[in-house]
């Protein structure tokens, strides 16, 4: 069974489910239903995450659906464990920067055609026409229309394309006050723009919103590398406190560099790593 990528995960994001994240990765704040990140896929994330604009396929909400669960498709991290939120597990933006090459990679779908990375439950985001499939690997390539997005999550949807450049469904807006979450010091006004009439979550604005808004205070407020603004970070002291019980072995010791305190996602090694994550043979690393 395909599993949803964490680009359509931001997209289900949107919705409002929230699962456990990867420690390692930045969490995206952007519950679905506080509005989509955009980005994330927009979604960052749910507040733990980055569902929320739509991210993840688990749930919107802000998560990208846990990679451990695997339901996150053919694309991208496989598997991050939870939702590592934004962009893939952590590390989101691609390249974190693996010592050995310096690129960024993670775990894909194989694939002959479109439809073959296409999940057994899709939607009107996740069937054919949001995938393409790139030498032999399933990439997921955005919502195609506002009509995709209130299919699956109702009026009051709009697709959108964000920071990340993958277009993925939002919540509607004139003004913030549609996008924000007020109890979450994470998902307020000042945490969201308006734009195109969508809502973008704009990150974090310090490390005492990561602390209130995670309920856990060992996240710090960081910039996301190459996209503009910040999201909360798992800190750490080695690579070992960047793993998450039961990760899988894409997501373990190896896979995480300590970096100035706080915790990168390198990305997988190669298709083992990626098959042995998912079960199944069908997935490469790339």
């Amino acid at each position: 069974m395909r599993r949803l990528p964490w680009f359509i995960l931001l997209s289900l994001f949107a919705c409002g489910e929230t699962r456990d994240r990867d420690p390692g990765a930045p969490r995206l704040a952007d519950p679905r239903d506080g509005g989509a990140l955009g980005l994330d896929g927009g979604s960052l994330g749910d507040a733990s995450g980055l569902d929320a604009s739509g991210l993840d396929a688990s749930g919107p909400d802000g998560a990208l659906p846990d990679a451990n669960s695997g339901d996150l498709g053919p694309n991208p991290d496989s598997g991050a464990p939870a939702d590592v939120g934004f962009p893939p597990d952590s590390g989101f933006p691609a390249d974190s920067g693996a010592p050995d090459s310096g690129v960024f990679r993670s775990c894909l779908g194989t694939c002959n055609a479109a439809a073959d990375c296409v999940p057994i439950s899709s939607t009107a985001i996740t069937d054919a026409d949001n995938y393409r499939c790139q030498a032999g690997a399933c990439q997921y390539t955005g919502c195609n229309g506002d009509g995709e997005c209130t299919s699956v999550f109702g009026a009051g949807w709009v697709c959108r394309t964000g920071p990340v450049g993958v277009a993925s469904c939002a919540r509607a807006c004139s003004d913030v006050s549609a996008c924000i979450i007020p109890s979450s010091p994470l998902y307020d006004q000042d945490n969201y723009s308006c734009v195109g009439g969508g809502c973008q979550w704009d990150g974090c604005n310090n490390t005492s919103e990561c602390t209130s808004g995670l309920s856990d205070p060992r996240y710090t407020c960081q910039a996301v590398p190459g996209l503009g603004f910040s999201s909360c970070y798992l800190t750490c002291t080695s690579a070992a406190d960047c793993v998450s019980p039961g990760a899988g072995v894409a997501f373990d010791a190896d896979n995480y560099r300590c970096q100035a305190g706080s915790c990168q996602y390198l990305g997988c090694h190669n298709d083992s790593e990626c098959q042995a994550q998912n079960n199944d043979p069908n997935w490469t690393c790339r």
